[in-house]
């Protein structure tokens, strides 16, 4: 039996990661025509919108990243908010518990 690994969801962190990996990857595979051939061949040409592309996806990544905690904190203030506006707030525990009166425990023979 073999496993099939689950695609990233569009909101994971893992996505703007493979991305990434994945543009290095054809930048790596650019290297050797671009070394062959020269940075003015196409192959040096491809390197160089490899690069660009990679570096761009890396930016991104590194942008998505607070946006998706701003976002997710103006969510969960809004929903809080809804929340306590509507009455479905967490009621509080009462700030003094009754305590009962101390039993003695005092022996007594007899």
């Amino acid at each position: 039996m073999t496993a099939i690994p689950a695609a990233p969801s569009p909101h994971s962190p893992a996505l703007p990661l493979a991305a990434t990996v994945g543009a290095l990857g054809v930048v790596v595979g650019q290297l050797p025509g671009a070394i062959r051939d020269g940075m003015a061949s196409d192959a040096g040409r491809r390197l160089i919108i490899a690069l660009v592309v990679a570096a761009l996806i890396y930016a991104f990544s590194l942008i998505l990243d607070p946006i998706g905690n701003a976002l997710g904190t103006t969510a969960k203030s809004r929903i809080t908010g809804s929340q306590s506006a509507s009455g479905l707030s967490i009621q509080r525990a009462p700030s003094r518990l009754a305590i009962a009166a101390p039993i003695s425990l005092r022996y007594s023979p007899g």
